[in-house]
């Protein structure tokens, strides 16, 4: 299974990092399914010809509550600031991210722009970007930019760009993200 965990609280513990929350609940709407007895063995009474758990209409729900955890600020964020208002074919146009280092120490984050020479349907060349290496000052803010040129119109999937840091052993964006090519 895979979770994002966006912690929303009532408590104003959020605003300090870090802390522990329960990771939400599980609630189970219990619905017991009686066994049947075969039609020789029956008696007459109100659950007649059930055996086992009661075919009860109304029985309340079990809530557990999920693992305690302990829930740290991010350390970077990432956002895509940009990309031209409306890209077109065969006319380049650029794709940025910002991202900014949100601890109090210098990182080392690596850039992964995903290859797609193994594509048999290319939508797009893209230039720039790649595997790199970026450091980053404490809270400091930089951009990371390629360009990309469409090969075909219509709705495309960018290229899935990874970015980790070193320190902190993940990843901090990944995944493709769709945009409308115009002919």
């Amino acid at each position: 299974m895979l979770y994002v965990i966006r912690p929303t609280s009532k408590e104003s513990n959020l605003s300090k990092s870090p802390f522990f929350t329960r990771l939400g609940c599980v609630r189970i709407n219990w619905k017991p399914i009686p066994f049947i007895i075969p039609q020789n063995i029956q008696e007459n009474d109100t659950y007649k010809g059930l055996h086992g758990a009661l075919p009860l209409s109304d029985i309340s729900p079990i809530i557990f509550a999920g693992p305690r955890c302990y829930l740290e600020e991010t350390p970077f964020t990432v956002k895509m600031k940009a990309i031209s208002t409306s890209p077109k074919v065969l006319m380049p146009f650029d794709v940025e991210y910002q991202v900014v280092n949100k601890m109090d120490v210098p990182q080392k984050i690596q850039f992964q722009l995903e290859s797609m020479e193994n594509e048999t349907n290319r939508s797009f060349i893209v230039v720039g970007g790649g595997n790199c290496e970026l450091y980053l000052s404490p809270r400091e803010t930089k951009p990371m930019c390629y360009s990309m040129l469409a090969l075909r119109s219509g709705k495309v999937t960018l290229p899935k760009l990874t970015i980790s840091s070193e320190l902190c052993q993940s990843w901090v964006v990944h995944g493709g993200t769709e945009t409308i090519i115009l002919p």
